[in-house]
Formats: structure tokens, C-alpha cells, sequence
């Protein structure tokens, strides 16, 4: 834990906390338009600046993604953090003149009008990213992005083409603060069309409920499904559940597992990706690979003799699965042999890997003597 000042008020925190949720627990108000407690910190809008310092040193940092540290100062509304808000309301102004959220910010900041030119007079998008951030780490459907650069940057669906990877759950529109983004009525409309009969329901999509079925022609407000699902929640079911983050490797002791792979007993796991299917090893073996080469040589030797002979030949068969090195959850492909047949497997694997891989691979290459039988470790990059 570390203490700081935040506006003279002091707080003990845990390290790298950010500035605005510390400033939240002393009831401190920072300004933002594209932060929200459930996704990763963006710091786009920038309005949340405050002033950060330590010793003699001043810096202006953005408070949703700035990390304290042990005997830093924060100060939120100083007349030079003011200052540098007004110019960001003003060209947020300038940007989505329609939001209402930028016009609160105007009118508690004294912007009557924006001194920069109006690309879009009736524009109220300010492109804080909510929706797509929520599309991506909430709902895992990547559906919405952002597209162009400056003043032409937008959020839209791929190559705007159809909305084929919208479940339309909602979550963007439920999160976006002006009301812009309407994918939810998009998605419905094309399924609509696309899908004759057995359309899945929303929330089945997502992963709120088991398999069911839509028999409304997807007009939500007539399900008494859907009707409930706020109120049993307390907020969108997408933030409750969180389907995205289901996928993410987890920490099972100490080692890796990603639930969207099968693995095997034999310390191998594969996973489907459209009409591939990848192979690699798992967090166990991966760290046996990385026991072995950190171990003095002779021991390196007798290890890989008495346990490792059945890795390399499960390693190269996974190699040859896909083309390339085996991939792991978290890092590189390794491959590991014992004796001749390890020294056998990092000359037939030596010519596939790509020059960078062929560099790493050289600083761990064995020595001769390895080679020529007491044992052979490659570690691909």
C-alpha cells in the first residue's frame, strides 16, 4: 500500500492504482467522457488531465490511466488543469456539437462556442471508444471499429459491409453516452432477413441463458425474457456475465490454461480456428522445456534421457501439424528432443523457421559435442 495526497486529502492505496479511482474513494469528481470501471483505460478524451507531482517535477497526466506511486501529489482542478480542459471541451465541441454530455462540459466550463471549425454540425459522436471497447473485452463479438484518420475517423462495422458478427445484445448502444451508435436495430434488421428459421436468441448468444430459440421475428419488446434481464441484473447482462473475458488464459496454480482449447493428457492442446485446427504444447511442458535448458549440462543430459524422450516426438508431430512451431498459451514455440533424435528434430525443424526465429534459435543452439549425442534443446523464437 502507498499513500498519496490527492486535492490535500490523503489516501492509502494498493501501487499503480489510477488517479481517478482513487480520486472516486475520497468523493473527488474528474471529469471523463470515455472511462468506464468495467473496460481497459483508454485515455482518449483526455478531459480527465489533472496535475501529477513529485519532488520538483510537474506533469499533466490523464487520471482514468495514470498509475500512482509512492509520494506523488495530485492536484484536479488547478487554474492550469482548467485551462487545458476548456481547450479539450472546445475541440470535443468542435467534433460532436450534438452530445449532450459535451455540451454539460461546455457550460461548466464557460465554452459557449468552439473557436475550431465544425466538420459535422449535427455529429454526436466525440469517438470515446466505449462502444467498441465494449464489443471487444465485454462481448468478445468485435463487431464495430474504428475506421480513418483525424476528422474522418469513425466507428463502423468491418469494410461496412453487414453487421454479421453483431448478436445485437445491445451492450454498445446500452453504454454509448450520446445515443449514437444503433447496432442493436442493424443487427436485428439483418437477421432478420438472413436467418428464415431456428434464429437463436439474443441473450443464447450472448451466454446468459442456455439454447433458445427466437419465435417473436426478434422484436425483443415483446419477449418477457428480455423484459426481466435489466431488472435481474441491475445493468446490461453483457457487463454481469462478461463473455469475452471467459476466453482469457487463467492462472490454475502455477501454470496456464486457456478455456478455449482442449488439451490432452499428453501435455498437448488444440484448438479450432475456422477450418484450422492448431496444436501446441501446454504451461506444464512449456516449463519443463524451460527447466531443462536453465539446468548445468550433464544434469540437461540425464534429465532429457530418463523424462523427456516422448516430448520431442509429441513436439514434432505438433510442428508438423500446422506448418510452424508449436504456439503456446503466453510465448514462442519450443521444441525439445533427447540425445540423437533432439539433434535429428533441430536439423529438420532448422530450415522452416522464418530469420528471426533463426537468430533466436542460434544463441540457444547446442554446441557440438550436444549434437553429437548428449542431448539437444531448440528454442524457436
Amino acid at each position: 500500500m502507498i499513500t498519496i495526497k490527492i486535492d490535500g486529502k490523503e489516501i492509502s492505496v494498493p501501487a499503480d492504482t489510477p488517479v481517478i479511482e482513487a480520486a472516486t474513494r475520497l468523493g473527488i469528481r474528474i471529469p471523463t467522457l470515455c472511462h468506464h470501471r468495467d473496460l481497459e483505460p483508454f485515455g482518449v478524451c483526455r478531459v480527465c488531465t489533472v496535475e501529477a507531482r513529485q519532488g520538483k517535477r510537474i506533469r499533466y497526466v490523464t487520471a482514468c490511466n495514470y498509475p500512482l506511486r509512492q509520494g506523488v501529489e495530485i492536484h484536479t482542478d488547478t487554474p492550469k488543469v482548467r485551462e487545458m480542459r476548456k481547450m479539450l471541451v472546445e475541440l470535443l465541441l468542435a467534433q460532436a456539437p450534438k452530445a449532450k454530455d459535451v455540451q454539460a462540459l461546455a457550460k461548466e466550463y464557460g465554452v459557449e462556442k468552439s473557436r475550431f471549425p465544425v466538420a459535422n454540425p449535427d455529429s454526436d459522436c466525440h469517438l470515446c471508444g466505449l462502444c467498441v471497447r465494449t464489443c471487444n473485452e465485454i462481448v468478445g463479438a468485435n463487431a464495430i471499429g474504428f475506421a480513418g484518420r483525424g476528422v474522418t475517423r469513425e466507428v463502423r462495422t468491418p469494410i461496412s459491409v453487414d453487421p454479421e458478427l453483431c448478436i445485437a445484445c445491445g451492450a454498445c448502444t446500452f453504454v454509448c453516452p450520446t445515443g449514437h451508435i444503433q447496432m442493436e436495430k442493424l443487427a436485428t434488421e439483418h437477421i432478420r432477413w438472413t436467418e428464415a428459421a431456428g434464429r437463436q436468441c439474443r441473450w443464447a448468444r450472448l451466454g446468459v441463458v442456455a439454447h433458445l430459440n427466437c419465435f417473436n421475428n426478434f422484436e425483443c419488446y415483446h419477449c418477457e425474457i428480455d423484459q426481466r434481464m435489466e431488472d435481474t441484473f441491475g445493468t446490461h447482462p453483457a457487463f454481469a456475465v462478461k463473455p469475452a473475458q471467459r476466453k482469457l488464459p487463467q492462472h490454475v496454480g502455477p501454470f496456464l490454461w486457456a478455456p478455449d482449447r482442449a488439451y490432452h493428457p499428453g501435455h498437448v492442446w488444440a484448438k479450432e480456428v475456422g477450418d484450422v485446427v492448431l496444436v501446441g504444447i501446454d504451461d506444464f511442458a512449456r516449463q519443463l522445456v524451460g527447466s531443462i535448458q536453465a539446468l548445468p549440462h550433464v544434469v540437461r543430459h540425464r534429465a532429457a534421457r530418463r523424462g523427456c524422450a516422448g516430448v520431442g516426438d509429441r513436439l514434432r508431430a505438433a510442428q508438423g501439424a500446422h506448418g510452424g512451431p508449436a504456439p503456446r498459451p503466453g510465448g514462442r514455440a519450443e521444441l525439445a528432443g533427447a540425445g540423437r533424435s533432439g539433434a535429428r528434430a533441430a536439423r529438420s525443424v532448422w530450415p522452416r523457421l522464418d530469420p528471426r526465429a533463426r537468430a533466436g534459435a542460434a544463441r540457444a543452439r547446442p554446441d557440438a559435442a550436444a549434437a553429437r549425442g548428449r542431448g539437444a534443446v531448440l528454442a524457436g523464437g
